[in-house]
């Protein structure tokens, strides 16, 4: 077995409101987000994929479409924190993620929002991340998600791995 990383990157906001510290502010980060894909080489003579375990454009695309387009530039909030106003947009939901329970709306005000059922943490987001892009990846017997790394800064980051066994629950 061998394993394949493949790096993408996202601009967004959130805020931990527990947090002692400065984290409890609205801010931002550039997020780095690894997914690790683990499998067999590819052994097919004349396959286009042959002495790969997954061609990188396919973790890329994925990764592009399920984290870039539904996360790049919007605010994640946990749906408890007082920094969520009281009334939103109910119109303009675009994504909803049933094992989360989490979505991505348009608030005329805040504009692209992701309402968590956990507290945005990058421990948590990492989690979210894998489970989103494992449930994208189907069932293949040839090759799995392994990891997912999401740095919140380049010396902070959190991983979260297939073996752990744990969907954010802050409700």
């Amino acid at each position: 077995m061998q394993e394949v990383t493949r790096e993408i990157q996202i601009d967004a906001g959130h805020r931990i409101p527990n947090h002692s510290s400065k984290c409890r502010n609205l801010h931002g980060h550039r997020y780095i987000i690894q997914a690790t894909i683990q499998g067999n080489l590819c052994t097919t003579q004349g396959d286009s994929s042959e002495g790969m375990v997954l061609d990188f454009g396919f973790i890329k695309e994925l990764m592009m479409i399920w984290i870039h387009e539904f996360h790049d530039h919007l605010l994640i909030l946990w749906r408890h924190d007082k920094a969520l106003p009281k009334k939103l947009a109910t119109d303009c939901v675009v994504y909803f993620d049933k094992e989360f329970g989490s979505f991505i709306m348009n608030d005329e005000i805040l504009g692209r929002l992701l309402i968590t059922n956990f507290i945005p943490t990058a421990e948590n987001l990492a989690a979210y991340w894998f489970h989103l892009l494992n449930s994208k990846l189907g069932n293949k017997t040839v090759f799995k998600l392994t990891k997912v790394r999401v740095y919140e800064t380049p010396n902070c980051w959190a991983d979260y791995n297939l073996e752990v066994e744990r969907i954010p629950e802050n409700d």
